[in-house]
């Protein structure tokens, strides 16, 4: 196999990086049929890029913070519910905190599902231009990939 330029070696680890990150894909074979690069350079650019560790990161750190807020809307509910018959409900102070958890809540669910639906939806639409044309997929490929740094960087 010829030897890549930095354009394509770069392009090949980010769709690496959609694949087996986002989308899941850790069979090293799948992955070679999609890259078109050998085993070898896969398990060392899975190395090299930490994609196990972001993998992981990505997963952990949503769903423990998702965890952690409702863990502290189930508390402060368990509170209110444990007050004296009669008592039985928010005051002030209580009701700003559980207000605020929910809000925390929908803004992690929509800020951090929105990323994967859309690189997994643009990555599903680069296969498909992918099927119909190999030069256009490349086009595609790269206002993708810099629409992923913008929505990262927000």
């Amino acid at each position: 196999m010829a030897r890549l330029t930095n354009k394509k070696r770069e392009q090949l680890q980010q769709e690496l990086q959609l694949n087996y990150v986002e989308r899941d894909v850790t069979n090293i074979d799948d992955l070679v049929k999609i890259l078109g690069v050998s085993k070898k350079t896969i398990y060392d650019w899975i190395k090299e890029l930490n994609l196990d560790k972001l993998k992981r990161n990505l997963l952990l750190t949503y769903e423990e913070q998702l965890a952690h807020l409702l863990n502290e809307l189930v508390n402060i509910n368990n509170y209110i519910k444990s007050k004296p018959e009669g008592e039985r409900f928010a005051d002030y102070k209580e009701a700003q905190i559980r207000r605020s958890i929910t809000k925390d809540i929908e803004a992690l669910k929509t800020k951090d599902a929105q990323l994967p639906e859309k690189i997994s939806a643009l990555t599903d639409f680069l296969n498909f231009v992918r099927k119909n044309s190999l030069d256009e997929a490349q086009q595609v490929a790269d206002l993708v990939d810099a629409f992923i740094k913008y929505e990262l960087r927000k």
